[in-house]
């Protein structure tokens, strides 16, 4: 798969994990997943060899060395009943001690357990995930992707330490990273900002963004020039908030 073809790919995956038109100033908590997205996963895993059960997905989660199943493992885990067992696997891939080198590092299975923890009402897991936001690379934009998502994760959690990245992430001009940095974006609203301790107003954010934002096309049909992708934000987060007033 090429990088462009990966990427497209995360951008799609934050959309079905992070759905944009709920967020906006509600409830922070990540939303469970679909439907479709969970008979997908399933159909994977089983694909590989993983039953749908607690003890398999945790062996999947951290040994078996496959990026994209140990993603899935994570994030099935949160359809089972929540245990100790498996909350314990999951702080284990939180801090990744155990889990082995990917082809692209382990910063997705971070932020997929992470998400879980989120997702399974789990507390106490955020040091962690913010110590770990620290330390992933923005050398490479695979792990750049990962790190906009876990920010985003923190931010549902009440955590504002990733906005910096989401900010710088806003501000690139590349509309694969940008598409998933928006879909984040929201949850920081009204959030102190990590520089400053000012609450974060990411409508004022994302409207001064967008009038630098490059309106070239991407070269693909799936992903739109980045000012339209900041403009459909922009105008989905006016129309939430105007059916609150």
């Amino acid at each position: 798969m090429s990088l462009r073809k990966f990427l497209e790919a995360v951008f799609t995956l934050s959309l079905c994990f992070y759905p944009a038109t709920k967020a906006f100033s509600q409830a922070r908590h990540p939303e469970p997943l679909s439907e479709e997205r969970r008979g997908a996963m399933a159909l994977q895993l089983r694909g590989s060899g993983v039953d749908i059960t607690e003890a398999a997905l945790i062996d999947a989660l951290l040994h078996k060395g496959e990026m994209l199943i140990s993603d899935s493992a994570a994030r099935m885990l949160t359809t089972l009943p929540k245990t100790p067992t498996s909350v314990a696997a999951l702080r284990a891939a939180l801090s990744a001690p155990n889990v082995p080198e990917f082809d692209l590092g382990w910063a997705p299975i971070v932020e997929s357990a992470a998400w879980a923890l989120a997702q399974m009402g789990d507390t106490g897991w955020e040091d962690t995930a913010v110590a770990q936001l620290h330390k992933m690379s923005r050398a490479s934009k695979p792990e750049s992707v990962w790190q906009v998502l876990l920010a985003g994760v923190l931010a549902n959690a009440g955590r504002a330490d990733g906005w910096p990245v989401v900010q710088a992430t806003l501000a690139s001009n590349d509309p694969f990273t940008v598409g998933t940095a928006l879909v984040q974006a929201e949850y920081f609203d009204q959030l102190k900002d990590p520089v400053g301790g000012q609450p974060i107003d990411v409508l004022a954010e994302l409207t001064k963004l967008s009038s630098i934002a490059s309106d070239a096309p991407t070269g693909t049909y799936t992903t739109p020039p980045v000012r339209k992708q900041f403009e459909k934000k922009i105008a989905d987060m006016k129309a939430i908030k105007s059916k609150k007033k």
